[in-house]
């Protein structure tokens, strides 16, 4: 496939890959504007994510690849009662995502992305300078921090008025956490250790309610609103929530452990 990193000069050196790319984020924004009910989060977050890609912001290529594997998470969560699985229930968007995860694992686009010389202002690229252990640690944790805000979002959006605030500030932390990765700083871990023990501790009670609500079970607790609301979203976000704190803790420790050693 070295026919689709070859870059294009009228378009400023962009490659094919890059432009089926583009142009397939452009085209999930426009299928968003054409929902009969706009979603801003979804049209904000594919929007976003497409421009940061088309001006190679570095972390762009992963970034995307977050947006496309929550997307397809919430795609397959919902299909664990009722349709099972079935071709006709793994519609396009699964496909044609997952086409684009696929298309995003490329060494030339890491290169041209993760690893790309620094620019001016906030084209400041420190992943380059990382560890490579370090950039993948950040790199798996941004998907994970992006499937958990997906899914308590999807608990938090219907439930309305009477959402719990914790998961609203979840959500903030999640995306203040992905922007910290951003920066290549350890401290990061330490935070996303916490969140995700304290997501986990709060959700893991409530996935055998909700999970018994998607199977119909009869004389089962009833589970909290956020997950009454979206009880497909509950397994999920436990496992994104346990997968954060998992990913997180060893890097938390070292870079607690290293605070220890150089203030003695």
């Amino acid at each position: 496939m070295t026919g689709l990193d070859r870059p294009l000069r009228p378009l400023l050196g962009r490659t094919v890959r890059e432009l089926i790319l583009v142009a397939g984020g452009l085209t999930i924004c426009a299928f968003e504007l054409a929902r009969p009910t706009l979603n801003p989060w979804h049209l904000g977050v594919f929007g976003a994510g497409t421009a940061l890609f088309a001006v190679r912001f570095f972390a762009a290529r992963v970034v995307a690849m977050g947006v496309l594997l929550s997307a397809i998470a919430a795609h397959l969560s919902s299909l664990r009662y009722g349709a099972a699985w079935t071709p006709s229930t793994l519609h396009w968007g699964v496909y044609g995502m997952g086409a684009g995860v696929l298309l995003l694992m490329s060494r030339d686009l890491q290169d041209r992305f993760d690893f790309s010389a620094s620019g001016p202002g906030w084209r400041l690229n420190r992943w380059r300078e990382l560890p490579r252990s370090h950039w993948r640690a950040s790199t798996l944790l941004g998907w994970l921090l992006g499937v958990l805000g997906h899914f308590l979002l999807r608990g938090w959006q219907p439930a309305g008025a009477a959402a719990p605030t914790w998961a609203l500030v979840a959500m903030l932390v999640c995306i203040g956490c992905v922007l910290l990765l951003f920066s290549g700083h350890s401290i990061v871990f330490v935070i996303t250790t916490v969140l995700g023990v304290a997501v986990a501790a709060l959700v893991i009670p409530q996935v055998g309610a909700a999970e018994a609500l998607l199977d119909n079970a009869r004389h089962v607790p009833t589970p909290d609103v956020l997950w009454r609301a979206a009880p497909d979203s509950a397994l999920p976000a436990a496992i994104a929530a346990v997968g954060t704190a998992l990913v997180s803790l060893p890097y938390a420790i070292l870079h607690v452990w290293n605070g220890v050693r150089a203030a003695r």
